[in-house]
């Protein structure tokens, strides 16, 4: 299973990926097929509810699967199992040669296995800052403005307010955020309300119902209820998938958008000349912090009852080479997990350069992101993640009082109610 599609030269590198292991294992039937292909829709939560499929089946149809964390999060809510993983997929610390195609803290920090219910489960080429896009063009011809680095929330919400004036007034007809029915990026907006409330990405994600985490826990929360007395979400929110939202910012329908770096390469392989409008802004703050959202995350893994198991095995560590992070940097302007990014970014001629060196400046290896609410319930190995995610939905549609959000969290966490 390929990703990536339509992404512009990081497509290109899973096709050259292919063909060099094709040319170099011929008795290899390589067949590369993406998620559009095989399922007609790419989807994480689609994709999770194909992999459980397959890895019910004794003989599965695939041998490498699409698999990053979020899809990992969603086959554990499906199989209400945090630890699936073990059982179904190669624990790729067992492979030789991958640790040492690693850079180092991939290895032993051991919040990276902890995405995955305690196994790596393949290569971790893919790196990311996760951030707030925006589309300064139409910002600028509605006179907001919202700072590309520092922003507080305090400054978002005042962006979201002069937006809605201007909607009303009927002076626009855009929306603050887009959201999907597959995918809350939301939750990356709040983990980093958390996050700076904590002071470190290893005391906001750490999964403990401590004093210091609950009151994080309640501003964040306050601060998604403020936000939602501003109609922050397009009305399409509950209904379009995300891979159908990508246009949404380029068309204007949205001024921001919650994700990772990664969409330079979705958007200049959408349209280049309207991605020109689209700047990075640091994500909203409660405090000042020197760290970041941001993951090494992996893209794929092998099945352990996969009739290719061996031969996927070897795809994968293939893949985990010098020359694939040098590429990968170089295609994407992303950092990336494996050894040997020797293609440095170039001067800053770009925005999106002189975001990515600003950034490894300003916060280093001090990243991190999870899609588990476990952090914020003080549940480790959650499978609460999509009750976790329509009590922030309900906040951002102005539906749900904070008092009444932190109720709902606490039944979901293991501390008392507020």
């Amino acid at each position: 299973m390929g990703h990536w599609l339509g992404e512009d030269r990081r497509e290109t590198l899973v096709r050259e990926i292919a063909r060099e292991y094709a040319f170099l294992h011929p008795q290899v039937d390589v067949d590369l097929r993406f998620p559009p292909e095989i399922m007609g829709v790419r989807s994480q939560r689609r994709t999770a509810e194909f992999l459980v499929e397959q890895v019910r089946k004794e003989r599965p149809d695939w041998d490498v699967v699409w698999l990053d964390d979020t899809i990992y999060q969603h086959v554990a809510d499906i199989l209400h199992d945090p630890q699936w993983g073990a059982k179904h997929l190669v624990d790729f610390r067992q492979v030789p040669g991958f640790a040492a195609a690693h850079k180092p803290f991939i290895i032993s920090d051991p919040s990276y296995a902890a995405q995955t219910g305690g196994i790596l489960v393949g290569p971790y080429i893919e790196g990311e800052y996760t951030i707030l896009w925006l589309n300064r063009e139409l910002a600028g011809q509605l006179g907001l403005v919202l700072p590309e680095r520092g922003a507080t929330w305090n400054d978002l919400l005042t962006f979201a307010e002069g937006l809605q004036r201007a909607r009303h007034e009927g002076r626009s007809d855009a929306w603050l955020l887009s959201e999907s029915s597959d995918w809350l990026t939301a939750q990356f907006l709040f983990q980093a309300l958390v996050i700076s409330r904590c002071g470190s990405v290893a005391e906001g994600l750490r999964s403990e119902a401590t004093p210091a985490k609950r009151a994080a826990v309640r501003e964040a929360v306050e601060a998604f209820a403020a936000l939602g007395r501003f109609e922050p979400l397009i009305p399409s929110h509950a209904s379009t998938l995300w891979i159908d939202t990508r246009r949404l910012p380029l068309e204007d329908r949205v001024l921001c958008y919650v994700a990772g770096t990664w969409m330079y390469s979705h958007w200049i392989g959408l349209d280049p000349q309207r991605m020109r409008r689209m700047v990075p802004v640091q994500l909203p703050v409660l405090q000042p912090v020197d760290c970041a959202l941001g993951s090494y995350i992996p893209t794929w893994a092998v099945l352990r009852h996969a009739p290719g198991r061996d031969d996927g095995i070897a795809l994968l560590r293939h893949l985990c080479s010098s020359d694939t992070a040098e590429r990968w940097v170089a295609y994407t302007k992303n950092p990336t997990g494996l050894r040997g990014d020797l293609a440095k970014l170039g001067s800053g001629s770009d925005p999106f350069e002189r975001f990515m060196l600003d950034m490894e400046h300003r916060v280093g290896s001090r990243v991190g992101r999870v899609s588990n609410p476990g952090y914020a319930l003080g549940v480790v190995g959650s499978t609460k993640a999509d009750a976790f995610n329509l009590i922030l939905r309900e906040l951002l549609c102005g539906t749900l009082d904070a008092e009444t959000a932190m109720v709902r969290l606490a039944a979901l966490g293991e501390w008392p109610t507020p």
